[in-house]
């Protein structure tokens, strides 16, 4: 099955140099809204324009993970990967196979979800969620 190696890829592109650069200034917030309680971090949310969903998830992911540099990027690698098979899973469903096996593997190079994955921001997750969602529609129409 090809999507395994085009997985593997997508995995290596985005651990590659994923340490080299220190936290830039929204990554900061992210790893900032750890430190506070919950309560707090729901307060200073609610300022922010960003939907809530992936700071929470980060929040419980940090009590298993920790704080580090990596591990607050992990989260965004694992859900670039999980974009590549979400969008191999909407593609193969709505076009075909090998359409998906094309879609991932323009996903897994591309350098925009690449950087993306890089950083300890909610761009993964939200595009994994709407790769998905649009998987779950194709479905629901057939």
């Amino acid at each position: 099955m090809l999507l395994i190696p085009i997985l593997i890829l997508s995995a290596l592109l985005r651990f590659y140099n994923n340490t080299t650069l220190a936290l830039w200034h929204d990554e900061a917030f992210s790893a900032l809204y750890l430190r506070y309680s919950w309560a707090e971090m729901m307060q200073r949310i609610a300022l922010d324009v960003h939907p809530p969903l992936y700071y929470w998830v980060l929040r419980i992911w940090s009590y298993g993970a920790g704080d580090s540099l990596l591990s607050l990027r992990l989260l965004s690698i694992i859900f670039g990967v999980l974009t590549v098979w979400a969008g191999y899973m909407f593609l193969k469903s709505a076009f075909g196979k090998k359409i998906g096996l094309i879609g991932a593997l323009l996903l897994a190079v591309n350098p925009f979800q690449i950087q993306y994955a890089l950083e300890a921001r909610m761009y993964t997750l939200g595009t994994f969620l709407a790769l998905w969602s649009s998987y779950f529609l194709v479905k629901a129409l057939e």
